[in-house]
């Protein structure tokens, strides 16, 4: 779709039916800060370039002085003193680890453009982050960026119309599609099971039909800061449970100013920059078959997948009014919040 350059009709399998649709009720709940034409987005700021890296297996670039001036002594950053739900420290962000305006406690990496080896498809230039835009430059980019819906726009079941090239990129629900199309297999076999596609998860422990008899999971909310502590527990014995948060996959571009800065995957489609009021988000859809079969959702994994991450770009309770689900939200501030039926909740100290 990339490469059409008049675009064209692109036909694609029934059974990805489900998760247009699912797009379809993403984009209008955030008003369009969920758009799979972000593929586009991603690209400008290196995104291509970093999945590249990962899927060979390189490692990160290890920060290097540079050789015609001195390293000052790495220091300790100060610790945030954000408040939990109930007003408790729940300790140091990702976030606030990586502000760009902050001086680093580590001697300064290499320049992007040093590092960044182009491809034959890629633009000779380093990725740099976008200016931000003001309310004028989002309506003019508004009039040109593709936007689903109006520049990919859907007929028949399955089947994709452009008039110019797209990127689109499906990775906010891709993953827990994925799994809800294994449950719907493994249910034709066995009443209960839990499949771990990364940290999104489904869970069916519910094998007679009694959801007050089965025995809950329990899951450790994953502190963005540090992957080797929790910042809350959840307890779930039927649905998907899925996280989201920047800390396990960012990267550096150059910044405003010439200097490196670290940006992520999680991007408001409105205005191609990423996110950085929320540190993590948690979303938990409840089994369909333990909810009425009007608010149940055919695919649970995957709207609790794209859910997690329309939280970093639009409120709960937009969101709470096209989905049944309940969240958990760890701002980069450090301050928590949760909704009422969350099956867990926040460590406070």
């Amino acid at each position: 779709m990339a490469r059409a350059p008049h675009g064209g009709t692109f036909e694609f399998p029934d059974w990805v039916a489900g998760l247009f649709d699912l797009y379809d009720r993403l984009f209008a709940a955030t008003d369009g800060a969920i758009d799979p034409c972000v593929g586009g987005e991603l690209e400008r700021l290196g995104y291509a370039a970093e999945l590249g890296r990962m899927f060979r297996g390189e490692p990160e670039p290890k920060p290097e002085p540079k050789p015609d001036r001195a390293v000052a002594p790495s220091h300790p950053h100060a610790r945030s003193q954000g408040r939990g739900q109930d007003g408790h420290n729940v300790g140091t962000t990702w976030a606030q680890r990586h502000q760009p305006h902050e001086p680093s406690p580590e001697p300064p990496r290499p320049s992007p453009s040093a590092a960044w080896q182009p491809s034959s498809r890629q633009s000779p230039q380093p990725p740099r982050m976008p200016r931000p835009l003001s309310w004028d430059d989002l309506a003019r980019e508004a009039a040109h960026r593709p936007v689903w819906g109006r520049d990919v726009r859907r007929t028949g079941h399955a089947t994709l119309v452009t008039d110019r090239p797209v990127r689109l990129d499906f990775g906010a629900c891709g993953k827990g599609y994925l799994v809800d199309l294994i449950a719907g297999m493994l249910m034709e076999e066995t009443g209960g099971f839990l499949i771990d596609a990364g940290g999104d998860l489904r869970i069916r422990t519910d094998t007679d039909g009694h959801a007050d008899t089965a025995e809950p999971i329990t899951i450790g909310m994953e502190d963005p800061a540090d992957p080797t502590r929790a910042v809350g527990v959840a307890h779930v014995a039927d649905g998907s449970f899925c996280a989201s948060a920047p800390s396990r996959r960012h990267w550096r571009i150059g910044g405003l100013d010439g200097r490196p800065i670290d940006v992520h995957h999680l991007v408001n489609a409105l205005d191609g920059q990423p996110a950085r009021d929320v540190a993590a988000t948690w979303a938990f859809v409840a089994e369909p078959a333990g909810i009425a079969s009007t608010t149940a959702e055919p695919h649970p994994t995957a709207a609790a997948d794209g859910l997690a991450t329309a939280l970093f770009v639009a409120s709960p309770s937009a969101l709470r009014a096209s989905f049944a689900y309940d969240c958990a939200i760890l701002n980069a501030d450090r301050t928590a919040r949760q909704s009422p039926g969350f099956p867990g909740g926040f460590l406070t100290s």
